[in-house]
């Protein structure tokens, strides 16, 4: 299901099980660099929150969600 806030998948390869797309730095390394600002870390969270009530309303279960798994596009 398409949300602003869901990457969409260019590319599977089921083969080698890898998916392509093409999106900035992971939420990981960002806290890594510490560039993010507490009022942008609550923004962010409630995005990926509603992300995941979307996938979920849609009968999808996201189940590797984790900092490097999150991709932060600009800020």
């Amino acid at each position: 299901p398409k949300h602003p806030s869901i990457v969409q998948v260019q590319a599977v390869n089921c083969e080698g099980m890898y998916f392509s797309f093409n999106y900035g730095v992971s939420f990981a390394e960002h806290m890594k660099l510490d560039s993010l600002q507490h009022p942008l870390i609550c923004e962010y969270l409630l995005s990926i929150a509603q992300a995941l009530d979307h996938l979920h309303s849609h009968g999808f279960i996201y189940k590797d969600l984790k900092p490097n798994n999150i991709i932060i596009q600009s800020l």
